[in-house]
């Protein structure tokens, strides 16, 4: 009974769903169990001779040779994990049990696939991951290189890249890229922008291979070295994520599993972070104008004198009110009242020196900050520009409009030294000439 039973032994070994192996003390096979194949894709004469850590991933190689080591040493081991590289490219998670056998100097083991079970404790950790690093990140940048590292830790990466999509042109641009193998060339960019674009209207993952005869890339089956993942959110198409694996190796199903899952936490969060930025923008900027507005104004007007007062120079404001814009409303209405105020912003900005800023304050009020002025004789010279500018015709709806504008000046340190008195000095000086305008008008009717 004992002869038959060593007999069928390597037909029970066989049968095993896992699969043993006998390695020698150069760490080459020299005994597998069929199931081999259905795990690495090798059949057993393929791997018998072969040395194994040739099989292992790369990032698995340094404690896996450190772990061979302590079992050669006596020490049997249960539960190593470690990833290896299918013949097909693609990586499988392994659990080892192994022990060393001195009289036959060789380590025995056996190997269970746990591709699965560690796929979807992954999706729930890296979800979890990645929710944690959108909350954390304070940009885009930032959660895009967390996101980055949460994914190497799970799938290849030597490639991460996330390409924005603009609604309002159409068009994708890079947001973020990161490569550890080689730089882009601008036709390969501009391929992988092209796919993006093509994948806002795919709701799933996709693969890509490497086209060694054109030097592009071509639709891959059940593995590719490239992963396409459209962000899609409630809001719609946000972008598209863009992964390389590494040469020889390879994603497969199990990683596209992985990040659909991501890809949903990922649109989320750049959503979330499109709606804060967009916040904070309706409140530092005039929606009418795109210029700074009041609530901005002082921050940009303490930081202002801050700086001169450290260089020892001065600054202007120009207090900017235009003259009877409410009959502009009153008989052509508020439609083109608005086209004439965004028209008001730009003669301002263009009329200005690239290290001016222009406010809009509410209504018909505009406030210009000049940094850097020599003397009030300089800032006197920019508002009589500024005036010129402003009392130009304007073409608005068929209709030719005139405006002007009553300028109040007040300068740092000259007319004042703090944020608020240097307002109110500018405000009262822009009252004094808009009443003597009022007069001038009266006597003239009369």
């Amino acid at each position: 009974m004992k002869l038959i039973a060593q007999a069928l032994l390597p037909d029970f070994l066989n049968l095993m769903l896992d699969t043993v192996f006998v390695v020698d003390t150069e760490g080459c096979v020299v005994f597998v169990g069929a199931a081999c194949e259905r795990m690495f894709g090798y059949s057993q004469e393929e791997l018998i001779g072969r040395r194994m850590i040739e099989l292992v991933a790369p990032e698995d190689r340094d404690r896996t040779l450190e772990e061979a080591q302590k079992v050669m040493a006596g020490v049997p081991r249960i539960g190593f994990e470690n990833r290896y590289i299918r013949k097909d490219g693609r990586y499988v998670r392994v659990m080892w049990s192994a022990c060393w056998s001195q009289e036959h100097q060789c380590r025995i083991g056996v190997a269970r696939d746990i591709t699965t079970r560690r796929l979807l404790e992954d999706r729930q950790a890296a979800t979890y991951a990645v929710s944690e690093a959108a909350h954390r990140a304070q940009d885009a940048t930032t959660l895009f290189e967390e996101v980055r590292e949460i994914l190497a830790q799970r799938v290849p990466v030597a490639t991460f890249a996330v390409a924005d999509f603009d609604s309002e042109n159409q068009l994708q641009h890079w947001v973020f890229r990161k490569d550890s193998t080689h730089p882009w060339s601008a036709a390969l960019s501009a391929q992988l922008l092209a796919i993006c674009s093509d994948s806002k209207n795919r709701p799933e993952p996709f693969l890509m291979q490497q086209d060694n005869a054109s030097s592009g890339l071509r639709p891959a089956g059940q593995s590719g070295t490239w992963a396409f993942v459209p962000l899609h959110s409630q809001s719609g198409y946000m972008g598209t994520m863009v992964m390389n694996s590494s040469t020889g190796v390879f994603y497969g199903d199990t990683d596209l599993e992985l990040l659909r899952f991501v890809a949903g936490q990922v649109a989320t969060a750049i959503e979330r972070q499109r709606m804060h930025a967009e916040l904070l923008r309706m409140a530092k900027y005039d929606d009418l104008t795109g210029l700074l507005n009041r609530r901005a104004l002082q921050a940009h007007l303490r930081a202002a004198l801050a700086r001169c007062e450290r260089r020892q120079a001065a600054l202007a404001v120009l207090f900017v009110d235009l003259d009877d814009f409410k009959l502009v409303n009153d008989f052509h209405g508020h439609f083109v009242g608005d086209l004439l105020l965004r028209e008001v912003a730009t003669r301002l900005q263009a009329s200005l020196r690239k290290g001016d800023t222009v406010f809009r304050l509410g209504g018909d009020e505009f406030l210009v900050l000049l940094e850097d002025v020599n003397s009030k004789e300089d800032a006197q010279k920019v508002v009589g520009k500024l005036n010129a500018s402003l009392s130009q015709p304007l073409a608005i709806e068929s209709s030719i409009l005139r405006v002007q504008g009553s300028i109040g000046l007040a300068c740092y340190p000259e007319d004042a030294a703090q944020v608020d008195a240097l307002l109110a000095h500018a405000d009262q000086n822009m009252y004094v000439l808009k009443r003597q305008r009022q007069r001038q008008q009266a006597q003239r009717s009369s």
